[in-house]
């Protein structure tokens, strides 16, 4: 099993897309689709609870749309997991992009620009 990208980062309030990967085994009468659990180590990290994956011969795929909250801080592992089997992916939350206080800030967001 495999999860992709191992690392990656997601700013808050944005979603990130990550791929489940299962190669098998399953000869003819094996099992042609994979319930796969998945879970956030953050909570403000969204995610489904799990997808299934169907094969085509040996291998099959899913994509998996993960969202962050506006809230969300800090680092993300979302675990990917399959009876005895178990793929992991790391996610650095960047901190949304949020208005300065401050009459000389000129309504600039982040610091930075000038855009709204």
């Amino acid at each position: 099993m495999l999860v992709s990208p191992k690392k990656g980062s997601i700013k808050a309030g944005k979603t990130f897309r990550l791929k489940v990967t299962i190669r098998a085994k399953t000869g003819e009468i094996g099992p042609k689709q994979f319930r796969v659990n998945l879970r956030s180590s953050n909570r403000q990290v969204k995610l489904p609870g799990s997808v299934v994956v169907k094969l085509k011969g040996n291998e099959g795929s899913q994509v998996v749309t993960v969202r962050a909250t506006r809230k969300a801080r800090g680092k993300a592992v979302i675990t990917a997991k399959n009876g005895k089997f178990s793929a992991r992916s790391n996610l650095t939350v960047k901190k949304a992009c949020v208005k300065k206080k401050g009459e000389g800030s000129g309504g600039q967001l982040c610091g930075k620009t000038n855009h709204l």
